[in-house]
């Protein structure tokens, strides 16, 4: 049952604290069964005149039990829920971070999104399920009761329970697969929301790939979706109308069938502790579809948590800080380095290499070729972020794993994320900070305000500039820039490239530049040319 399922989900982040929450829940269903007799029994007392000490203390100490005992377990429940889903979304975020770039290119950023957002039905679902648990146990002592007044009507009742189980597994089974649809659908909807957000100057412009967008892929969803939630509300519908028609049945027996065998002081008794038993068997089937909902999204959570690899599992460390010992070098040797992307079925993915390139300390190398040659995957692979299939990095001779050694590496990609703030840098140093961001010409249209940018809203070339600034400020030995001055004026593509690369390669800085701005390429010390995923010339400025 979804019930005991979702308890163990839970049992597995804090099982000493689960075991003290199903005691608290333990205790407070025998009490919201003992009510109903406790109710009964004072009643005839007061109504015979045989009202005793005992039922002026009993009546009010189980009902302070049953709401003291369910204030605490929802309490507890709520605090370890949060608990453990904080515990795995940092497991998330921290499997993210250790990944590599192939594996995050090829994640589905909605499906990721969507679960972290969804995770708030988790402690919905998590209290819902113990308050579950305690009404089933309710139901129980009810049950019980019912056997001690009659054993034919507690017959009757054990009779019926096993067909309502039956048929509310049959429902939840035919549930599953529409939850499964929904959730997928809402990913879906979050991805195209996703490119009508992104994409929104794109859709302005073309008419065609708006209507399109909008008419044969975004409305199209929606039916699919409200027809998946409609089913479920239907089902669920279903489910409390069949408790509610149960309890009714049984009602009817007791009072046709039952009252011909027993005096209708025990009829009245089994009849009240029926209807008091609809309560709690309202609130667990109720709460089986949040509970199943909350268990499929922390399945989720705990799906994308799951670390690839067992070293660094527990880890918060990108790399160990010994290993972090190369501050400066001399030369940087690329050694039939080679690259491929994996393919579709049988055909092979684009491929790099093999490339052999040395690399001064303190050179400026522009990197050019046409589109689709190679020139961002070489930078990547460079830097680290792609691993070669093949040939050796060697830092003043000595063979490395550049993964290990991105920290040499500041970068402005062409696909640059744009931070708000200087993450990495700790104290920030705002008179230089203050003096790059005049020299970049953005002092008037962005600052440095309570630890972090006033602003990242900017034009394209702002942005650059900006992304520029945080690059200079982490003070790396290497740049790396791709296609950085693309949008930039005219006025500043001269600045870029005659005044700020001569500055950075004087303070010792190596510049690798993709670029197609023959103009400039005299500012270089030499230019690596790149076709179809090779080097194919390579020239030196005198």
């Amino acid at each position: 049952m979804e019930l005991w399922n979702f308890l163990k989900i839970l049992k597995k982040e804090s099982p000493e604290r689960v075991r003290w929450i199903l005691v608290m829940s333990v205790i407070t269903g025998v009490s919201g069964g003992l009510i109903v007799y406790l109710v009964i029994e004072t009643a005839e007392h007061i109504l015979s005149g045989r009202y005793t000490l005992a039922d002026m203390v009993m009546l009010p100490l189980i009902s302070l039990v049953l709401v003291v005992g369910k204030r605490i377990s929802q309490q507890q429940t709520a605090v370890v829920t949060e608990d453990a889903l904080e515990r795995i979304i940092v497991r998330i975020g921290n499997s993210i971070r250790h990944a590599e770039l192939p594996e995050i290119e090829k994640q589905n950023r909605a499906d990721i999104l969507m679960s972290i957002v969804r995770a708030q039905t988790v402690t919905d679902a998590a209290v819902k399920s113990v308050d579950a648990f305690q009404n089933l146990l309710t139901i129980f002592v009810c049950l019980l009761y019912i056997f001690l007044l009659s054993s034919t009507a507690g017959l009757v009742c054990a009779g019926i329970i096993p067909f309502v189980i039956i048929s509310l597994r049959a429902s939840r089974n035919m549930a599953a697969p529409l939850i499964r649809k929904e959730a997928e659908r809402e990913t879906e909807l979050f991805t195209l929301f996703n490119h009508i957000l992104d994409g929104f100057k794109e859709l302005k412009i073309s008419r065609p790939k708006n209507d399109d967008l909008f008419g044969n892929y975004l409305k199209p969803i929606l039916p699919k979706l409200r027809d998946a939630r409609i089913r479920m509300i239907i089902l669920d519908s279903k489910d409390r109308l069949l408790v509610l028609a149960c309890t009714f049945i049984l009602a009817g027996i007791d009072v046709f069938i039952l009252s011909r065998l027993y005096h209708y002081e025990i009829v009245i008794r089994i009849l009240t502790v029926l209807l008091y038993s609809s309560t709690p068997m309202m609130i667990v089937f109720t709460a089986i579809p949040d509970i199943a909902n909350g268990k499929a999204a922390m399945e989720k959570l705990y799906q994308l948590s799951q670390a690839k690899d067992a070293d660094w599992e527990m880890s918060e460390e990108l790399c160990v800080p010994s290993e972090e010992s190369i501050k400066d070098f001399t030369e940087l040797d690329l050694k039939d380095i080679c690259f491929e992307y994996a393919g579709n079925d049988d055909a092979p993915g684009f491929s790099v290499g093999p490339v052999s390139l040395n690399i001064k300390a303190g050179e400026i190398i522009f990197v050019c070729g046409g589109n689709g040659s190679g020139k961002s995957t070489f930078i990547k692979i460079l830097c680290g972020l792609y691993p070669p299939c093949s040939g050796t990095f060697e830092i003043d001779g000595c063979p490395v794993f550049m993964a290990d050694h991105r920290y040499l590496f500041s970068t402005v990609f062409g696909d640059f994320h744009l931070f708000d703030t200087l993450y990495g840098i700790g104290e920030v140093d705002e008179q230089k900070l203050d003096s790059l961001l005049v020299q970049m010409e953005i002092a008037s249209a962005v600052w440095w305000s309570e630890g972090r940018f006033s602003s990242v809203s900017l034009s394209a070339g702002q942005k650059k500039r900006l992304a520029l600034v945080a690059a200079l400020m982490e003070d790396k030995p290497v740049c790396i820039f791709d296609e950085w001055a693309a949008e930039q004026d005219p006025h500043f593509r001269q600045y870029f490239y005659e005044s700020l690369l001569p500055s950075f390669k004087a303070q010792g800085k190596t510049v690798i530049a993709v670029t197609h701005d023959d103009r400039y390429f005299h500012t270089a010390d030499r230019i690596v040319t790149m076709e179809q995923g090779r080097i194919s010339d390579l020239f030196r400025n005198l």
